[in-house]
């Protein structure tokens, strides 16, 4: 046996040109399998595809309705999460059953033989594939290996192999491919899974919530505002209210300025009763000393004259000059002087009794004006105090009702947007949009003949290299004196010729 490792360039060609019928013949062999399969095995496969959009849709709108979008700024944008999303949608086994009946209308099965020598020939040869096929796996039912799939559920198994799903990279596009031995079929196919996406989409984003629920609690938040008006204006009717910070500030207004008024009138009381004093005083001193010189000052009053009494004035100090004058010529008693003396006083309580009369009038009318002021102080102030003491109520009553208010606002939002939501399910709008509905293709993905009969050809000549090196292998023969001396080390001393049959002597 010739050591492997010892081969030379001239050896591996000698035993490719020694085998090449061979390893023609597994190559012819290989494609004769390869070309057996692709002519009369294999089907021809069309894959028909539609892309799909994945945009924003109204599922990333939720609940933005409740909030307060005076001053907001909102920002969407497309995640991963999201194309990954759809794609598992359609990667669900229970995505095929609401469209497989329509699917399997579509998929009609011919029992009758095609025309054609070559069709009805490719027919029976997959006939009898199948059979056999049936044959040599019945045993693997019968022993527990394999479960045999009713009609639905095997259609829907081939047709969730028929459909591939592929997000595209950098893009918010979906690609939906569908292989089927039919193009018409693969199109009708990818666009009956698209237009199922669409319809799953909006099932699953659509809301589930009960509207009954919220149509009763809106009425039931109605009953309650009524019922909370209600309770509020029977307590402003109660207690007098109408706008109770409005009717607080002006009471409280109002009480400050009755004070002011009482205080101003009670100081004006207190001054007329200290003048009253003042004047019992001087009509004492006056019937004391019975001709008194001084002439009593007009009294003030809130830095003014109670009175005006210039004339009496005047008249009295012209008396008094006259006295002074006379006083000069005559006696003290005589009759002109007692006479200009007594005409003095009797000025003197003539102004005293005018402004008594003046003052006794003042103190009744202050009196009265003080009590008046002082009861229209006690009113607003008590009012005022009624007022501070039902602001609590008030403000629970006012709460209770905004509660209210604001609860019948949301629930009537959300029946608002429960009503939408509605129209957009029946409407079927969802954030997908179809970019391009599949078309029947014109040519077949599959199978790729050159390629398939390429690869049986090289697949042919491996099988016969091998073939060729396993003979080369386990051959012990010598070719030649220079494999005997490269194997054993040892000269050839001598060659005997092969004398083939039937040579001539």
């Amino acid at each position: 046996m010739r050591q492997i490792a010892r081969l030379s360039l001239r050896d591996l060609l000698y035993v490719l040109c020694r085998d090449r019928w061979k390893i023609a013949a597994a190559m012819l062999a290989a494609l004769a399998v390869a070309g057996s399969w692709l002519f009369f095995l294999a089907d021809t496969i069309y894959v028909a595809e539609s892309r799909v959009l994945v945009r924003m849709g109204r599922e990333k709108l939720t609940g933005i309705e409740t909030l307060n979008r005076d001053n907001a700024n909102f920002l969407f944008q497309e995640r991963g999460q999201d194309i990954n999303n759809t794609i598992e949608l359609l990667r669900d086994p229970q995505f095929v059953y609401p469209v497989l009946h329509k699917l399997a209308a579509g998929v009609v099965v011919d029992p009758t033989p095609p025309d054609g020598l070559y069709r009805r020939i490719k027919h029976e040869v997959k006939q009898l594939a199948r059979w056999v096929m049936e044959v040599v796996t019945a045993p693997l039912y019968w022993l527990g290996l394999r479960t045999r799939l009713a009609p639905d559920e095997a259609m829907a198994q081939v047709l969730r192999g028929a459909m591939r799903v592929e997000g595209m990279e950098d893009t918010d596009v979906i690609r939906v491919t569908f292989a089927w031995t039919d193009p018409v079929f693969a199109a009708q196919a990818a666009n009956t899974m698209v237009e199922a996406l669409l319809s799953r989409q909006v099932e699953v984003y659509g809301s589930d919530a009960p509207g009954k629920f919220y149509v009763d609690q809106l009425a039931d938040q109605g009953g309650r505002v009524r019922t909370a008006e209600q309770a509020l204006e029977g307590f402003r009717a109660r207690h007098d209210i109408t706008n109770l910070t409005l009717q607080k500030e002006m009471l409280l207004r109002e009480v400050h300025e009755a004070e002011g008024r009482r205080n101003e009138v009670g100081l004006r009381l207190a001054e007329h009763r200290a003048l009253q004093g003042w004047l019992k005083d001087e009509s004492q001193r006056l019937t004391t000393t019975g001709d008194a010189p001084a002439w009593p000052t007009t009294p003030e009053v809130r830095g003014k004259p109670v009175l005006d009494l210039s004339t009496l004035d005047k008249q009295f100090f012209e008396l008094l000059a006259r006295r002074t004058q006379l006083s000069t010529t005559h006696l003290a008693g005589s009759p002109e002087l007692q006479q200009l003396s007594q005409r003095m006083a009797g000025l003197r309580h003539q102004k005293l009794g005018a402004i008594a009369a003046h003052t006794g009038t003042a103190l009744v009318i202050d009196g009265r004006e003080h009590a008046a002021l002082s009861a229209l102080y006690g009113d607003k102030r008590q009012r005022l105090e009624r007022l501070n003491a039902a602001s609590a109520e008030h403000g629970e009553l006012e709460r209770a009702r905004q509660t209210a208010e604001q609860s019948l606002l949301a629930f009537s939002r959300k029946t608002e947007e429960l009503r939408v939501a509605d129209l957009l399910n029946d409407r079927q709008i969802s954030g997908l949009r179809v970019m391009s509905a599949a078309r029947p293709p014109a040519t077949p993905a599959a199978p790729r003949k050159g390629l398939i009969l390429g690869l049986a050809l090289a697949i042919g000549l491996l099988l016969g290299l091998a073939y060729s090196s396993l003979l080369e292998y386990f051959d012990h023969s010598f070719r030649g004196a220079d494999d005997v001396q490269n194997v054993l080390g040892l000269r050839l001393l001598m060659t005997v010729p092969r004398v083939r049959a039937g040579a001539g002597e």
